[in-house]
C-alpha cells in the first residue's frame, strides 16, 4: 500500500516536501529445523565411569559407574528348560565315550547349572561391567569418501548387514567419522568353487589417530610350551567364547568413530566391538586377565572351604602351592584372546575349577560356544596345537589339510599349483 509522508524543510515549515514511500511488509521469521544428530559433547557417559589400566596408554578399558567396582546382581539369567533346550544340548554337546556315566552326569549338571553361559541367546547380549573406548585425543575426525560398489559387491555387503542389524550390533548414525567397507575371502577355501566373502571395515585412518593401549598379549607358542604336568597325567577343558569381540559394548561417546558407509546410501556404526580398530585385541586380553584373576581367587576360596578331598587334607598356600597330602597339584589356565584352556592333574579339582570359571562368566554375562567345548578329552586343540598329557603337537587338522590337497588334473591346474 502506498503512503504519503511529509517532511519539514529548514527553509520554511509552511512549504512541506511530500515524498511518496512504498511500505515494505515485515519480514516473516521461520524457525530453523533442528538436526537429529546428537553431538558427542552431549553424550551421557563422558564422566559416568572410570578408565582402567591407563598406565598402558590410551583410555581403552572403560568401567561404567553403575557397574564399578561390583557388577550388580543379574535379573535376566536364562535357565535351562528341558522341553525347549534338550534338543540343542544333545546336538551341540558330546563327551568322550570312555568317561564313566557318573562323571558324565556331573559334567552335564555343570553345563545345565550355567546354561545362561552356553545358550544361543547369548549372542544378543553384551558383557556387563566393561566397555570399549577409543581414545583419539584432540585429533580431528577422519572420514573417507563414499566409494562406489559394484552390483555383485553391493549384494554381498547388504546381505551381511542384515544379521548385525538383527542382533543389534550396528545402528544407523550421523556424525563426521566414516570408514569404508572391504570384502575379504574367508581363509582355507582352496577347494571351494563359490568363494565365501567376509565384510570387513577398514579402520586404517581411525587407527592412525588412536592412542595405542600397549597391554601385553600372550604368545601362542609360549602359552602351550609352559604347560607341564611334572610327570603326572593332566586333564584338559577348553572353552571358546561365542562371538567374543561382539560381546563387548562400545562406549556411547565413541560409537560414531566406528561409522562406515553402506551401498544403500546409509551410514552405520558399531554398538559392539568389531574387528579392525586398534586396541581391540589388547582390550580383550586385559578383560580376560581381570576375569582370570577373579576366578582364581574364587577357586582358592572354595578349595579352602572344602578342607579335604577323599579323606585327604588339602593344604592351600597359594595358587601355585596346592597340596593334597604330600602331592603338589598342578593346575592352571591359559587365555589367548577368547580361547581358554584349563588343565589340572586332578580330575575332580579341574571340574571345580571349571565351575568357578562358569560362575564368573555368569556374573559378567559372557557366553560360550557349547559345540566348541572339549571336556576331559585326552587330546584337545588349542591355538593351533594339539595338547595331550604326554606333550604338545601341531594340530592334526593342519596335517589333514595338506594331505587332502587334491593333485592337479590338467595343465591349467598344474600352473596354478606351481604358482602357489
Amino acid at each position: 500500500m502506498d503512503r504519503f509522508i511529509t517532511f519539514p524543510t529548514s527553509s520554511s515549515l509552511t512549504n512541506p516536501v511530500t515524498v511518496n514511500v512504498i511500505e515494505i511488509p515485515p519480514k516473516i521469521w521461520w524457525p530453523k529445523v533442528l538436526s537429529h544428530w546428537k553431538p558427542v559433547e552431549l553424550a551421557v557417559d563422558i564422566d559416568d565411569g572410570i578408565f582402567y589400566y591407563t598406565s598402558y596408554g590410551g583410555n581403552c578399558v572403560f568401567r561404567p559407574s553403575s557397574s564399578s567396582p561390583v557388577v550388580p546382581v543379574r535379573d535376566d539369567i536364562i535357565l535351562f528348560d528341558p522341553l525347549v533346550d534338550t534338543a540343542e544340548f544333545n546336538k551341540t554337546f558330546s563327551l568322550d565315550p570312555s568317561i564313566s556315566s557318573e562323571l558324565q552326569h556331573h559334567i552335564k549338571s555343570i553345563v545345565i547349572k550355567y546354561w545362561d553361559c552356553f545358550c544361543k541367546q547369548g549372542v544378543h547380549r553384551h558383557i556387563l561391567g566393561f566397555e570399549f573406548g577409543i581414545d583419539t585425543g584432540t585429533a580431528e575426525p577422519v572420514s573417507c569418501s563414499n566409494q562406489s560398489y559394484g552390483f555383485h559387491e553391493a549384494r554381498i555387503i547388504m546381505e551381511q548387514i542384515v544379521d548385525p542389524l538383527k542382533n543389534d550390533w550396528i545402528e544407523e548414525c550421523l556424525g563426521p567419522w566414516a570408514s569404508k567397507i572391504v570384502l575379504a575371502p574367508k581363509p582355507h577355501q582352496e577347494h571351494v568353487n563359490d568363494i565365501i566373502w567376509r565384510m570387513c571395515v577398514s579402520y586404517r585412518a581411525l587407527n592412525g589417530v588412536t592412542k595405542p593401549f600397549a597391554y601385553p598379549i600372550s604368545r601362542c607358542d609360549d602359552s602351550v610350551a609352559f604347560i607341564c604336568g611334572g610327570g603326572r597325567y593332566l586333564y584338559f577343558i577348553t572353552v571358546d567364547c561365542r562371538q567374543g569381540y561382539h560381546q563387548i559394548a562400545v562406549r556411547v561417546f565413541d560409537r560414531e568413530k566406528l561409522a562406515f558407509y553402506a551401498p544403500n546410501g546409509k551410514k552405520y556404526c558399531f554398538k559392539v566391538m568389531p574387528f579392525g580398530p586398534m586396541n581391540a585385541p589388547t582390550f580383550y586380553t586385559c578383560l580376560m586377565v581381570v576375569l582370570k584373576t577373579e576366578w582364581d581367587i574364587l577357586f582358592l576360596t572354595r578349595l579352602r572351604a572344602m578342607g579335604s578331598i577323599g579323606g585327604t587334607p588339602i593344604i592351600v598356600i597359594s595358587f601355585d602351592g596346592i597340596y593334597i597330602g604330600p602331592y603338589r597339584i598342578v593346575i592352571g589356565s591359559k587365555t589367548i584372546i577368547d580361547d581358554i584352556l584349563l588343565y589340572c592333574c586332578n580330575r575332580e579339582l579341574l571340574l571345580l575349577y571349571f565351575d568357578c570359571v562358569c560362575a564368573f562368566f555368569l556374573k559378567y554375562r559372557v557366553s560360550f560356544r557349547l559345540d566348541k567345548c572339549d571336556v576331559l578329552n585326552p587330546r584337545v586343540t588349542f591355538v593351533g596345537h594339539d595338547i595331550t598329557s604326554e606333550g604338545n603337537y601341531s594340530a592334526q587338522a593342519k596335517f589333514d589339510m595338506i594331505n587332502d590337497w587334491k593333485l592337479p588334473t590338467n595343465g591349467q591346474h598344474l600352473l596354478s599349483f606351481i604358482s602357489l
